[in-house]
């Protein structure tokens, strides 16, 4: 998913539908700076739904455990929510 900015919008708008879905992957950067949307706003969405999340890296997708200020990193990420109740 990347629409510069309002993928929260769009993952809240999904409502119960979210817990059909598998996988997710999604962009985080700049954009978000515009729609002020941070990267707390996701983990908690995220976690509310049970699904874990994973920042692609160069070496592989790395979990990230727990939510910590330095997540609030502006700079384009993509990451992967995988669905634990599928």
């Amino acid at each position: 998913m990347d629409v510069e900015g309002s993928e929260l919008k769009i993952l809240e708008g999904m409502g119960i539908f979210i817990k059909k879905i598998k996988l997710i992957q999604f962009e985080f950067g700049g954009c978000n700076i515009d729609s002020r949307t941070f990267f707390q706003d996701f983990w908690y969405y995220f976690k509310k739904n049970n699904f874990d999340l994973f920042r692609i890296t160069p070496t592989g997708p790395k979990k990230i455990k727990e939510y910590s200020e330095s997540d609030e990193f502006f700079r384009t990420t993509n990451y992967i929510a995988l669905n634990n109740n599928l």
